[in-house]
């Protein structure tokens, strides 16, 4: 970054963030136009998940030559993705982050569905077809009174003594009329014969990633609604009558509360990334990373220890709150449109919250926090490595070394996630400290079960309070330790620069900064045509 600023004289004072973003794209298209870097450009860049679709969709359970054909795709399609996440950037949403991230879930995902998994084989999808059945009804007369009973009563609705006075009812036989009407009938789809109906299935299979519906759904969503699983012929365990998963996912039973959850969300984050953007321009160290800039008045009385405490808050609240509007955007929109163009995709129960409880933090500390609280939008790929070993026999579930390697490679894949989203932003960024610090959160985890373990004759004779204070407590102290790596780099990548709403009402009432509009003006997307014919199309601006 330094590089990139060096030729500007700002006079002593902090620039702003649009003099900032104006460098970085003066720098992008300068790349651009000799080719050094490309765009994130749609359809080009996806290009894996095209390919395993297309894979997946050829039938290979009778034909050990096709299925052998994954070992070479896997390989082109990791390739291709590593050369994405250094050749991909732009100063659109997230800086260029959002490149590193597609390319390296994609080989998360190949890894996964090509290799750790046999979806034709063993994947199922709850589907559901529309059933036509006739329906009897009819109207009940009294002879008693000229009051006629409501139609769709039960006739075998009983006495006091259980039994129903004939002499008291008469049946107006013109009045049974046969109509049809639509029932759902639920079932567990397996890998479909049919070329629509697989391309339906596989489709859902690659771009589902917490598994509502499927039988590979992870743990920490709830379950199907009773209904639906009487109606599959499945039975119905105890803990699928509640709305709420164990660690705090909530499940929606209706469109209207699915909507009202939906829009509330959104606009909460809104404004709430609003004001965070405004406060977070105060600082310099949101704008460049650590800096020796002055600090504003009210962080200058702080000390070090405690302005480090004071950033990773802030960048935590920027994190959860960006993640929470990203991951809110496909539920909402599957919500407006509905199940009657969507089908079963858009029922409320196949959207369940992202977060767990924040209890979950002090319950079980630090493990609670990543492993309950946090949004879980990449166990599968996280968990399917481990849950391979075991499966082939590696290792043996429920042993230390079933547990360490489920631990440290959950948390070597996250790392290597955020590395790849930090590896293809703009600025220079340090891609390595995002590994150190997710992989120091699995030491934190054996750490804490260890301290745990050794002084739970101790432990256990504290009360509730003091041992959720006390777990609590470790985790602030453990984010405190290693949370800068990550908060640092965040900075770094320049990813709150970028103007998270369209129309800023803290800059609307003179909150932000000089030379900022309360309308944005950068562009998110634009048109792009590359060196290379395939590098054409809708891209990231």
């Amino acid at each position: 970054m330094e590089h990139y600023l060096s030729n500007l004289t700002w006079a002593g004072s902090i620039p702003t963030s649009n003099e900032i973003y104006s460098v970085y794209r003066d720098v992008l298209e300068h790349k651009l136009s000799n080719g050094t870097l490309i765009l994130v450009i749609f359809p080009y860049h996806l290009l894996g998940f095209l390919l395993m679709t297309a894979y997946l969709c050829i039938p290979h359970k009778e034909s050990p030559k096709i299925y052998a054909l994954r070992w070479p795709l896997l390989a082109f399609i990791n390739w291709f993705e590593f050369r994405m996440i250094w050749k991909t950037s732009s100063v659109g949403p997230g800086m260029g982050s959002f490149a590193g991230s597609l390319s390296a879930y994609t080989i998360l995902a190949s890894w996964t569905w090509l290799i750790f998994k046999k979806p034709q084989w063993e994947a199922k999808r709850i589907q559901r077809i529309i059933k036509r059945v006739p329906q009897i009804k009819n109207e009940i007369t009294s002879t008693k009174s000229e009051d006629e009973i409501p139609q769709n009563k039960d006739l075998r609705q009983r006495n006091a003594n259980g039994s129903l006075k004939a002499s008291s009812l008469s049946l107006r036989k013109d009045e049974f009329q046969n109509d049809n009407i639509d029932v759902y009938h639920y079932f567990w789809q397996s890998y479909p014969d049919n070329f629509k109906e697989r391309i339906s299935w596989v489709v859902d299979l690659l771009y589902n990633y917490r598994g509502p519906g499927w039988n590979w759904a992870i743990s920490s969503i709830p379950s199907l609604p009773p209904e639906i699983l009487m109606r599959a012929g499945d039975p119905v365990p105890k803990r699928n009558l509640s709305n709420f998963s164990p660690t705090g996912s909530r499940r929606f039973n209706s469109r209207y509360e699915h909507l009202v959850y939906r829009v509330s969300l959104l606009l909460f984050c809104y404004f709430a990334l609003d004001v965070l953007k405004t406060v977070m321009m105060k600082d310099p160290y949101f704008k460049f990373g650590p800096n020796t800039y002055a600090l504003p008045s009210y962080l200058q009385s702080l000390t070090p220890s405690a302005l480090q405490f004071y950033r990773i808050v802030v960048t935590s609240i920027g994190i959860i709150t960006v993640m929470t509007t990203t991951l809110n955007l496909i539920p909402l929109l599957s919500c407006i449109m509905g199940p009657k163009v969507l089908g079963l995709r858009a029922e409320p129960w196949y959207y369940p919250t992202e977060w767990g409880y924040f209890s979950n933090i002090y319950k079980n500390g630090l493990g609670g926090l990543w492993g309950d609280y946090w949004h879980q939008s990449f166990r599968l790929h996280f968990t399917s490595p481990t849950n391979f070993l075991i499966r082939e026999g590696y290792i043996k579930p429920g042993t230390f070394i079933a547990k360490t390697t489920s631990l440290f490679c959950a948390f070597f894949l996250s790392g290597f996630l955020h590395w790849a989203s930090s590896s293809s932003t703009l600025p220079p960024t340090r891609p390595s400290h995002a590994m150190y610090f997710f992989v120091l959160q699995g030491v934190g985890i054996m750490l804490q079960r260890a301290l745990c373990q050794c002084f739970s004759r101790y432990i256990t004779k504290f009360p509730t309070f003091l041992r959720r204070t006390g777990n609590f407590i470790f985790v602030l102290i453990w984010l405190h330790k290693t949370g800068w790596l990550l908060a640092d780099d965040f900075a770094r990548t320049g990813l709150w620069l970028m103007d998270p709403v369209p129309i800023s009402f803290s800059q609307l009432l003179g909150f932000g900064e000089v030379d900022a509009g309360w309308i944005s003006k950068r562009r998110q997307f634009r048109w792009f045509q590359g060196k290379n014919w395939w590098e054409i199309g809708f891209a990231l601006a």
